[in-house]
């Protein structure tokens, strides 16, 4: 009876505190969910048609109150990505049935925040949360939307980004729709539009099924490939495909196929809108495309028939496309745009958006300068410069400007042949006269010799001059040769000099008394 006592007591406390508490967990975090306002991310651009670093994120406030946003995070994750990386802190009020835009610095006049570059075209997440204590991480997740071949959307993707474009959450009739399924909830426009509403149509209610093409994926063509991407090529790789007929063309059971691999990709249900294109990356196809030794790419119907094939060239360099602009017209470009109409770009973009490419010479050149006086926008040149109208760029004034000259000296003139200096004739006679045998060139003023003139004539008129015999020079002259030759005479006979003056002593001592 003791134990049994014991037990009821502590049943009975388990009832009274544990059960309660747990009931009131849970409604304390329904009642933190059922806080969060319905603000959705409404627009999203990755980069501007000038740059890859102008973006922006626009948030709509669907709730009918005002939010006031109180450190507030938004996020980016890449395709296949596992982090996130805070790319705005927001604060500040959002108004019911308003915007509320960032973009990266710079680019868009009234944001309301600075947005950190980096949103990828070719597939991303953009998150939106909540944070608890100011930790961005732990928050509660308001918004999400994913693009491209993001492996984490709401459901399924929204189509990729390109450049000038962006990705508009669709409304009817002015309501905002938002399914939780990022591909039918968005949709990509060659327009950006931040602060208003996109009205969109339900194209898959417009498709008639009579109208899709009963031949598995005839006339679809290979559009553009990428096979190596700027950083990591996994995920960011992609086959596009293009429909030019009027037709929608169903997909189904269609595969694509790579040169000397056996494994073959198969689509799901999907349809290409007439004139529409879609991209396929690596990531969803499992396709690695070679980057150095090119490859051949191959569009198989539902019966493994050849429906197109293209070969794209090796060595392509980072972010460019093998794309193809009608008939036999491919080539490559620095524009890549998945699941869009191509853009022959044939010459990589200037890295400076104040820069353009000048399409004669084909390197950069500024669009304006704060210190240009001309009207094309080009920095005047410096006053001993000229433009070179082939390149565009600044050289030295040519040579043959009377203005670059040099002046000449005095008593010189220039040579109008030659353009150098040269002396003026002048008959003073303080001018030496030409030797005999010699003329004097009217050109240069040079003396010259005459032309067949007698050289022995010539000689024989020139006298020698003779030493003057008052010259005290000669004088020294002849004797130095003297003393010269008397002591090489004497060298050379000192011996017997010496001999002499021996036989002259002896006699002299011999005669001594």
């Amino acid at each position: 009876m003791g134990l049994s006592l014991l037990r009821s007591v502590i049943i009975s406390v388990v009832v009274a505190f544990v059960f309660p508490a747990s009931i009131a967990a849970q409604t304390i975090e329904k009642e933190n969910a059922d806080a969060v306002p319905e603000i959705l991310i409404s627009e999203v651009q990755s980069g501007s048609v000038e740059s890859s670093g102008q973006e922006f994120v626009e948030l709509y406030n669907n709730s009918g109150e005002d939010v006031e946003f109180n450190n507030w995070c938004l996020s980016y994750k890449s395709a296949t990505g596992t982090n996130w990386t805070v790319k705005s802190q927001l604060s500040g009020t959002i108004k019911a049935d308003e915007f509320f835009v960032v973009s990266t610095s710079g680019y868009l006049e009234n944001s309301d925040g600075v947005l950190t570059s980096g949103l990828a075209d070719s597939g991303g997440h953009v998150r939106l949360t909540q944070p608890v204590e100011s930790n961005c991480d732990d928050g509660v997740t308001v918004d999400l939307v994913g693009w491209g071949n993001a492996n984490s959307p709401e459901e399924s993707p929204a189509e990729p980004l390109a450049r000038g474009k962006s990705l508009q959450r669709c409304s009817q009739d002015g309501v905002i729709t938002d399914s939780n399924n990022n591909s039918s909830d968005f949709k990509l426009y060659d327009e950006i539009n931040p602060g208003s509403l996109a009205e969109c149509s339900n194209e898959t209610e417009q498709v008639n099924n009579d109208n899709i093409n009963s031949f598995s994926c005839e006339g679809i063509v290979i559009s553009e490939i990428l096979p190596n991407s700027a950083g990591s090529d996994t995920g960011n790789e992609f086959i596009e495909l293009h429909n030019p007929t009027g037709d929608y063309i169903s997909l189904t059971s269609c595969g694509l196929q790579l040169s000397g691999k056996t494994n073959i990709y198969r689509f799901g249900d999907i349809t290409v809108n007439p004139g529409g294109y879609s991209a396929f990356s690596d990531a969803q196809t499992g396709i690695v495309l070679p980057n150095s030794s090119g490859g051949t790419v191959y569009l198989l119907s539902a019966q493994d028939d050849e429906l197109s094939e293209v070969t794209y060239p090796g060595d392509l360099e980072d972010d460019v496309s093998w794309a193809w602009f009608g008939g036999n017209d491919w080539q490559k470009t620095y524009s890549p745009t998945p699941a869009s109409a191509n853009i022959a770009q044939t010459t990589k973009p200037c890295s400076s958006p104040d820069q353009v490419r000048n399409e004669e010479t084909g390197y950069c050149q500024s669009v304006s300068s704060s210190s240009s006086t001309e009207e094309d926008g080009l920095t005047p040149c410096k006053p001993d410069q000229e433009r070179n109208p082939e390149t565009n760029r600044c050289r030295k004034k040519s040579s043959e400007s009377d203005d670059s000259l040099k002046p000449c000296k005095p008593g010189q003139e220039r040579n109008p042949e030659t353009n150098r200096c040269k002396s003026v004739a002048s008959a003073s006679s303080s001018q030496k006269s030409c030797p005999a045998g010699q003329e004097r060139n009217p050109e240069t003023n040079r003396c010259r010799k005459v032309a067949g003139a007698n050289v022995a004539n010539a000689a024989s008129t020139n006298d020698v001059e003779s030493v003057p015999s008052g010259s005290n020079s000669a004088w020294w002259i002849v004797g130095i040769a003297a003393l010269v030759a008397t002591g090489y005479g004497i060298w050379e006979w000192r011996n017997d000099i010496k001999l002499w003056f021996l036989k002259r002593f002896s006699k002299s001592t011999a005669n001594t008394p």
